[in-house]
């Protein structure tokens, strides 16, 4: 990608081109899936789906012909995580450690900070030519942070590493309800897809919300979405 400084006067403006997650439902949601290079943060309280959608799009990814890497941070180990992957149609043994890589940075990111952990990506990003990457405990990697500036410093190299090596960027982080809650995070990615699960008396519905769409208009509003044998489907309302 050519930056914005390498750009001439009367250059045509760069097009964003589009990364189907592969999920049908939450692509026609996104008109068309995520813009390529882009950071994105995915957002919900435990159990609403955030590492299932991760480990989904990745493998989505992967099957496509593209790289990924799965990145955690204190955060489930990942054979506890991929078994109980197994059962979803998406899954697919043969991509593991061929194009897609699974990795923990935890105990960099405890030793050496947030410079620690952008090393490691850089390096993990040129070795592995990943076109995708996901994070999953971004919440720690938020606790790590010196201050807000140097979460919002951490964020602005993670979109130059993206532009850098070409790959999209998906943070998986936890939901308090609080408005104030990821602040400064939500002002430095892409988009933020927001989910959540709601009782119906002795029933629970699961809903996807595009909170923030930078450059794109998207679909408003909430839509179903379910978990099951076949992974995530999304329905638009």
């Amino acid at each position: 990608p050519i930056s914005a400084v390498e750009r001439k006067e009367g250059d045509a403006p760069q097009v964003l081109r589009r990364m189907p997650t592969g999920i049908g439902g939450l692509d026609q949601v996104l008109h068309g899936g995520l813009f390529r290079c882009g950071v994105y943060m995915v957002m919900g309280r435990p159990g609403t789906g955030k590492t299932t959608l991760g480990n989904q799009v990745a493998f989505n990814h992967a099957a496509s012909g593209g790289h990924a890497i799965f990145l955690t941070l204190l955060t489930d180990s990942h054979d506890r995580m991929l078994a109980g992957m197994q059962a979803m149609a998406f899954y697919d043994p043969q991509a593991l450690f061929t194009r897609i890589s699974y990795l923990s940075a935890y105990h960099v990111l405890e030793s050496e900070g947030l410079p620690g952990l952008l090393k490691l990506l850089r390096e993990s990003l040129r070795e592995q030519a990943a076109t995708l990457l996901v994070i999953d405990g971004v919440v720690t990697a938020e606790a790590a942070a010196p201050s807000e500036l140097d979460l919002k410093k951490f964020l602005h190299e993670l979109q130059v590493l993206g532009e850098l090596f070409g790959c999209t960027t998906l943070l998986l982080t936890g939901s308090r309800g609080d408005a104030d809650a990821h602040y400064a995070e939500r002002t430095m990615v892409y988009g933020i897809l927001h989910l959540t699960s709601e009782a119906h008396g002795s029933r629970a519905t699961r809903y996807v919300e595009i909170l923030k769409r930078r450059g794109s208009d998207g679909l408003h509003g909430r839509h179903a979405f379910t978990i099951c044998a076949a992974g995530i489907s999304v329905y638009p309302r």
